[in-house]
């Protein structure tokens, strides 16, 4: 299911006092809105590709288990670019086989792929998207307030990716762009 909202941390705030949660997001967006994050359980990953990988996973399976995430009861969310959601995405998949979790996207192309995509992957020795699972998140929810953002490359790396969709999928879309 997706929603829309201008208010992601409200929701938030609201899903945290009926279930244990844990956002998992990167630096960058902690940087930007953690203080709207200060009063829930969170991971911050200092986060390059190369970090898409089963230690990230580890950390992420560490912070459920100290939490005492159980499976109908938490709910993990990932907060930030593709890169994050694969991580919680694969993550939620293999703790007690398989956990709630929620997307937060924070850019356009993470907002695009989490809407069509099914599958998680991380990285391995070295391997691109090698290690992966399909499930879907229960929710995606995307907060147009990300967008505000963005510095031009990333949203024309977003722009490219509709483009990209259009063409391949839908002549209709295509000609209306």
């Amino acid at each position: 299911m997706i929603e829309t909202t201008t208010n992601i941390f409200q929701i938030i705030s609201n899903l945290n006092k009926s279930c244990k949660c844990l956002v998992v997001t990167d630096n960058v967006i902690n940087k930007l809105y953690g203080n709207y994050l200060k009063n829930f359980p969170k991971l911050v990953l200092d986060f390059e590709d190369d970090s898409k990988d089963l230690q990230s996973i580890e950390k992420i399976v560490f912070n459920m288990k100290k939490l005492n995430f159980e499976k109908n009861e938490s709910v993990l969310i990932g907060l930030g670019n593709e890169n994050i959601l694969n991580l919680v995405g694969f993550a939620a998949s293999i703790y007690l086989n398989g956990i709630k979790y929620y997307y937060v996207p924070s850019d356009l192309l993470s907002m695009l792929k989490s809407s069509i995509e099914k599958f998680n992957k991380v990285n391995s020795n070295d391997i691109r998207n090698i290690i992966g699972s399909y499930n879907r998140p229960e929710k995606i929810i995307h907060d147009f307030r990300f967008i505000q953002n963005l510095s031009l490359d990333d949203l024309s790396i977003g722009m490219g990716y509709i483009l990209k969709i259009s063409l391949l999928c839908s002549l209709d879309l295509w000609n209306y762009l």
